[in-house]
């Protein structure tokens, strides 16, 4: 429950910032899916001091690593994304903003 609630906050700031068309909400979606990652890394870290207690350390460390590598990873391409999203939307504007004189 701890992670799955900013994967799902992360989820609803991509969808959220793909249907915008303001800046400013779009920037805010940005901000929310970086917090909700660290936030979720935190989590994560939270929840491996309480498998680490019972001595198995191998298993916990996997988890913990392949946690922030996934989070790591899931952060850039959602920053990809974004961008990407953002740059059509851009040019989308200007060719709307741009008056053809004929």
């Amino acid at each position: 429950m701890l992670i799955t609630i900013p994967l799902l906050a992360i989820i609803i700031s991509l969808l959220l910032a793909w249907s915008s068309k303001s800046a400013r909400i779009w920037r805010f979606c940005w901000v929310n899916v970086v917090v909700m990652s660290v936030y979720d890394l935190i989590g994560g870290f939270y929840i491996i001091s309480f498998f680490d207690e019972d001595g198995s350390r191998f298993g916990p460390v996997l988890i913990l690593l392949f946690g922030t590598l996934l989070h790591i990873v899931l952060l850039f391409i959602a920053i990809i994304v974004m961008t990407m999203f953002r740059a059509v939307k851009d040019q989308g504007d200007d060719i709307k903003g741009t008056k053809i004189n004929g």
